[in-house]
């Protein structure tokens, strides 16, 4: 999918994949504990490398057979 909220669309000569776009506060039940382990995993990033990581994005794609 490309484009804004307002003008989304596939285009597939661009982007042939589909998009599942998570929140990171409300994942999905069967991702829970993979997101308590990334929120632990930014924390332990922060505090090894002196970073000011607030927050990440996490999408799950399909790629269909060609």
């Amino acid at each position: 999918m490309v484009g804004g909220v307002e003008n989304r669309q596939r285009v597939e000569s661009i982007r042939g994949d589909y998009t599942f776009w998570i929140d990171p506060l409300e994942p999905p039940a069967v991702l829970k504990d993979l997101f308590s382990f990334l929120f632990i995993l930014k924390q332990k990033i922060n505090e090894k490398f002196y970073l000011g990581l607030r927050d990440f994005e996490c999408h799950l794609a399909y790629y269909p057979p060609e």
